[in-house]
């Protein structure tokens, strides 16, 4: 018994903070977005990519493909809402829900070939997001008066644009 309860808090942490995963993913593609430039080559099935979908009921999910994988990596539900704010460059992807009394924001990115969740967070506003294309980062901010998981802390990342992810050939 020890053991069972967190393994059901984790559990819930996962599936609550970045979207419930599902085996099947919506019908309708709204976006590819592709997440490595030199990939353009290959087969769609292949590339590192990021989908939009929208499901029959009207709900929206973001999944992540990462590279010859039939299956994504990752799912994220947009909790029944429609992206306010989609920020695409390269290998980030930052997504923002639009809530009633809250909205929902996601920072993803491919680093290496894998996607990495970065943030999961629920504010009364807009988040920030600033691309840097001269240091090549995307920069998000979830300001602390606007957030509602912990108020007093504002959300802060600096994520790498990466456009020759997991590639040996291009440095």
């Amino acid at each position: 018994m020890n053991v069972i309860l967190p393994l059901i808090v984790l559990y819930l942490a996962v599936t609550v903070g970045f979207g419930q995963r599902s085996d099947v993913p919506c019908p309708t593609i709204v976006a590819r977005l592709p997440a490595a430039m030199h990939q353009a080559h290959l087969p769609l099935a292949q590339r590192l990519r990021f989908e939009l979908r929208e499901c029959d009921s009207g709900a929206v999910q973001v999944l992540a493909f990462e590279p010859g994988a039939a299956k994504p990596a990752l799912f994220v539900d947009l909790k029944g809402t429609w992206p306010s704010q989609v920020v695409h460059v390269f290998n980030v992807l930052v997504v923002q829900g639009i809530g009633g009394s809250s909205s929902p924001v996601y920072v993803l990115h491919f680093h290496g070939g894998k996607i990495q969740p970065l943030l999961a967070a629920d504010t009364r506003g807009q988040a920030r997001v600033t691309v840097d294309e001269e240091s090549r980062h995307v920069d998000v901010e979830v300001p602390a008066d606007q957030r509602l998981d912990s108020p007093g802390e504002t959300k802060r990342f600096r994520v790498p644009i990466e456009m020759f992810v997991n590639d040996p050939d291009v440095p």
